[in-house]
């Protein structure tokens, strides 16, 4: 790694840009916060000035503070039709952008690509050419699209905007190398990426505390901010309801739930397995973790279009100590890494056998597996450690 004066040489101000509303999007919100807050603290260190901006609509809704180092912009308008608010929203969205580039001047501009928050094409460095311009992708874009009828009859548009928008991107920052190898494809010409897994503090979360697993009743732990088709937990709860084994088997849901789960619990017949906690934060949050013997990470991930997945509920759960269940490849975890099972990307209900037997397993084998597994969060996960070597990847670029 450079010293801190080299660096400085090249890099002295960033920005994070992003177009996300953390009402409709908490768990979206909730990670920007920590990358910004810790990426902030991490360029302290190396003396850059770094400041990220949400761009949003709120709409009246209450805003939600800034931190140092994360800043809310609300646009709004005072259009009542909700086609012609769209269209006017995303000229304002994209005229806020043009307004941080001016003022800040920012040497490097990293901004997370956005599909439904900003259908036009933004150029920064029409306003600063010296500028290095980094996008950062979170998914397949066109393949999520397909996913969503309304999404669907704007990817002509997409198709047109990304053409235009990565003529001026000089890096590719994708949260798996699939992801990064999509967008150069998308791109068309050789981009240098970088593959930056989501990462945690991993300080911030209290350890589990360990319970035995008798082998007569098993807790199961779902934890997410609101349920979604690729959480696949509709398969877990057709696995439930296939099971015949003589176990008694709890899932405990953690966060605001869909209909259709609700309604497929309800019509299966899952009351005395199935238990919907609603939100629950802080030592309501942690008990959970406390009773549980294992975790759900996302079983649908396929449905995005992806095998590789580096999702924020698998890196709690390595933090806190508990093993849990995947259904994708995450390339911060090796593959014979034995708290972590992986079972097939479809669509199929979830075997409970085999999952009990990989409880069985772990809980004879090791006693000490929370400590295990917070170890190999610090080590791989934590955001020290990942931006450490995103910024050994920013240096290399030269005004």
């Amino acid at each position: 790694m450079l010293k801190t004066n080299e660096l400085n040489e090249e890099i002295k101000k960033i920005i994070y840009m992003s177009f996300n509303d953390p009402y409709k999007s908490p768990g979206v919100y909730k990670k920007e916060l920590n990358f910004c807050n810790m990426f902030g603290k991490i360029c302290k260190e190396y003396g850059i000035e770094f400041k990220g901006f949400n761009i949003v609509f709120f709409n009246g809704k209450n805003k939600i503070e800034d931190t140092d180092y994360l800043q809310f912009i609300n646009v709004r308008t005072n259009i009542k039709n909700k086609f012609i608010n769209f269209i006017l929203r995303n000229k304002y969205f994209l005229r806020e952008a043009q307004s941080l580039v001016k003022t800040y001047k920012p040497d490097l501009l990293l901004m997370r690509y956005s599909t439904t928050r900003l259908i036009l094409p933004f150029n920064p460095k029409k306003y600063n050419d010296k500028l290095i311009f980094v996008s950062e992708h979170q998914t397949k874009e066109i393949e999520e699209m397909k996913s969503n009828i309304i999404d669907r009859m704007f990817i002509p548009l997409e198709i047109l905007k990304s053409k235009i928008f990565f003529k001026n991107v000089e890096g590719i920052i994708g949260v798996t190398k699939e992801i990064a190898e999509y967008e150069i494809k998308r791109a068309r010409k050789n981009i240098p990426y970088f593959v930056l897994t989501n990462g945690i503090n991993v300080d911030s979360y209290p350890l589990k505390s360990y319970i035995p697993f008798s082998g007569k009743e098993l807790n199961i732990l779902f934890v997410a901010s609101n349920t979604s088709r690729w959480h696949g937990l509709d398969r877990l709860l057709q696995g439930l309801y296939n099971y015949r084994g003589i176990v008694n088997i709890k899932l405990n849901v953690v966060g605001e739930v869909t209909k259709d789960i609700l309604e497929m619990s309800s019509s299966l017949g899952l009351r005395n397995n199935v238990v919907f906690h609603g939100i629950k934060l802080g030592k309501e949050l942690d008990e959970l973790y406390d009773i549980s013997h294992i975790a759900i990470g996302s079983l649908g991930i396929h449905r995005k279009g992806l095998k590789y997945a580096s999702t924020l509920k698998v890196r709690e759960y390595m933090a806190r100590g508990i093993p849990f269940i995947i259904s994708h490849i995450d390339e911060d975890i090796d593959n014979d890494f034995p708290f972590c099972l992986r079972v097939p990307d479809n669509d199929e209900p979830i075997d409970m056998d085999l999952i009990l037997k990989f409880t069985e397993n772990i809980y004879k084998s090791y006693v000490d597996f929370p400590q295990i597994m917070r170890k190999y969060a610090v080590e791989r996960m934590d955001y020290k450690v990942k931006f450490k070597k995103f910024i050994d990847f920013i240096i290399q670029f030269k005004k």
